[in-house]
């Protein structure tokens, strides 16, 4: 059975081209705000529990209400196409008639993620998600754990986000380092971009939509 996912733009697809293509066990992409990063994250994440029999992922977001967003769009678009066996909201989690299963888990409550093992980890806006979240993460990957791949538009120069960029850009063979800028974007106004900078330029504050 195929299922097609939203439609991305290039360098989306390229993103997502690179991240399957990848032997890499972490992958860092930087990218704007409004590059639709949580659309590249859900195409990758679909295509390994689809393609792949009796994978257990876990999908991370900063807060609870956006995990529940996402499991829930995530069923709505797959529901029609009775390939899901079980759909369970208060456990957070999605089935497959494959064996595959995805684990919906919030930073902000990271104890649900301990004793958690899985083969994929993504985890959306990562670079505000806190550091003792991903001390609770990371391990989940020690048996099964084949790849995680994390997205965040930049938030400071300190925490485990912005160590796996720097990392991915050095020698570290573990790591690999995707950047998204938003005049890749086709549907991104760049007039407005340039018009914020301007403004917030003028006020002393630097780096808007970076």
């Amino acid at each position: 059975m195929v299922i097609n996912g939203i439609k991305l733009f290039q360098k989306q697809q390229e993103i997502v081209t690179n991240i399957l293509n990848s032997n890499r066990r972490f992958i860092a992409l930087n990218a704007s705000r409004q590059f639709s990063k949580s659309t590249i994250l859900e195409n990758v994440l679909m295509f390994r529990v689809l393609n792949e029999k009796n994978i257990k992922a876990l999908y991370v977001t900063p807060t609870y209400s956006l995990s529940k967003i996402v499991m829930e769009k995530l069923y709505s678009n797959l529901v029609e196409a009775a390939i899901v066996k079980g759909y369970n909201k208060s456990e957070n989690f999605i089935e497959f008639v494959n064996g595959s299963i995805i684990y919906f888990r919030s930073a902000t409550n990271y104890d649900t993620i301990r004793g958690l093992s899985v083969h994929y980890v993504f985890i959306d806006e990562a670079a505000f998600q806190d550091d003792k979240a991903w001390m609770v993460i990371r391990p989940t990957m020690n048996v099964l754990g084949r790849q995680c791949v994390m997205a965040s538009t930049p938030h400071g120069k300190a925490g485990f986000f912005y160590q796996a960029c720097m990392l991915g850009q050095s020698s570290n063979d573990n790591y690999l380092y995707l950047y998204g800028h938003y005049s890749q974007n086709p549907f991104y106004q760049k007039h407005e971009v340039e018009d914020a900078k301007k403004t917030y330029e003028q006020r002393g504050i630097r780096g808007v939509s970076e």
